[in-house]
């Protein structure tokens, strides 16, 4: 390890039957800071689509942030993780928070647990993706917000996020205006993002590199760093939305 390994490790428990996998663990860390999910940390079945793999450090590093920060989190139990690991299968009966169809998404745990928040501030949606040559190693999608709220604050939240991060992870790229954009378009279906945003959340899709991942998961000083830079988005990224949403139609 760099530094100090994170101090908090998920216990995987085992679980009696397989409801007890399908209810996300929402944790309140604090009053008003971010929230953050990982709704990719477990083996997924998607409709129609090859199974979603696991992204690891993901559920580590939305729990890890909501700590330091402060916030919440909403991720996979520990017994899903333990499923997982144990099978190499996709949880069952578990539907991809990521991938919801129109109809099931308002009955959806994850949703529900979004809802459930009070605070209803910054929401970064932590992701994982390949490392790919020419690519960034950290992607700030807001095509959630964009489709909801145009493009005025989608770029001035991306921007925001973009220069937050880029300040907290020097030699690592930071890309404001990646492919992947945490927004469905060419099927109906709803991302999270797009849940949250429909919620009040001022939403952002974070994709991160394997490399970027396993560092920031072994390196305490570079995740409370990120963290901090959450914390000085978050609010600026708050208003961005609330005037876009205030504005006259």
């Amino acid at each position: 390890f760099l530094s100090a390994p994170l101090s908090l490790p998920i216990a995987l428990a085992a679980c009696a039957s397989s409801n007890s996998m399908l209810e996300p663990d929402a944790e309140v860390w604090g009053a008003d800071g971010p929230l953050f999910t990982a709704p990719h940390g477990v083996n997924l079945m998607r409709d129609g689509k090859p199974d979603h793999l696991p992204e690891d450090f993901t559920t580590h590093l939305a729990r890890t942030w909501a700590e330091l920060t402060g916030g919440s989190s909403v991720v996979w139990p520990a017994a899903a993780l333990a499923w997982c690991v144990e099978h190499e299968q996709p949880v069952p009966g578990a539907r991809d928070p990521n991938y919801l169809s129109e109809a099931e998404t308002d009955n959806n745990a994850w949703v529900r647990a979004l809802s459930a928040m009070a605070c209803r501030g910054l929401h970064v949606d932590v992701h994982g993706k390949r490392d790919v040559e020419g690519e960034a190693d950290c992607d700030i999608g807001v095509g959630a917000v964009r489709a909801l709220l145009g493009d005025v604050p989608a770029d001035a939240m991306a921007a925001i996020v973009a220069t937050s991060l880029s300040a907290a992870l020097p030699g690592y790229r930071v890309d404001p205006r990646p492919r992947l954009q945490g927004c469905w378009r060419s099927v109906p279906r709803r991302s999270l993002t797009q849940s949250s945003g429909r919620l009040g959340f001022a939403s952002v899709q974070l994709e991160l590199g394997y490399n970027l991942r396993r560092a920031l998961g072994r390196d305490r000083v570079m995740c409370v760093l990120v963290a901090k830079a959450f914390v000085a988005a978050a609010q600026p990224c708050v208003n961005a939305c609330r005037l876009a949403r205030a504005r006259p139609y």
